[in-house]
């Protein structure tokens, strides 16, 4: 099930599984927000990827945790999650918290925040890869699971 709030990328992702073949999928057009979070069924996996700085721009910062949080408590077995650093994404630090002064400390801080607001988590950094959109710009990508 996927939920994208631009139309465009919905009807790709249709396309895309329907070209693939790509049985039992859904994609909504539809964003991810304190009161559409709670229409979101359970799920063994969940990816996060690439919308946790766009919550914290559109709803603020302790919100966006509250959406993240939510999103946990419907995983089942392990969450992907996925976020730029305020480093190299000059746009982002505008409205995230200060990540840290190096690569490392700002894998930390998300490594961090994740142990400490997704509750019986274990957290593994997976490593730090390009975008295919932004050529001088890295992004975070971590495992949560269950423990």
């Amino acid at each position: 099930i996927g939920y994208e709030p631009d139309v465009g990328l919905v009807k790709l992702a249709r396309f895309c599984a329907e070209r693939l073949k790509v049985g039992r999928v859904a994609f909504f057009n539809m964003g991810m927000d304190l009161e559409t979070v709670k229409s979101m069924p359970t799920a063994d996996i969940t990816l996060v990827m690439s919308v946790f700085h766009n919550w914290v721009r559109e709803y603020g910062y302790e919100n966006a945790l509250e959406i993240l949080e939510k999103i946990w408590d419907r995983t089942n077995v392990a969450m992907f999650f996925e976020v730029p650093n305020t480093l190299e994404n000059k746009k982002v630090a505008k409205f995230m918290p200060a990540m840290g002064n190096t690569i490392d400390g700002c894998e930390k801080f998300v490594s961090d925040l994740l142990k400490n607001k997704l509750k019986s988590s274990d957290v593994k950094s997976l490593g730090l890869y390009p975008t295919d959109f932004r050529p001088n710009e890295r992004r975070h990508l971590f495992v949560v699971r269950k423990i």
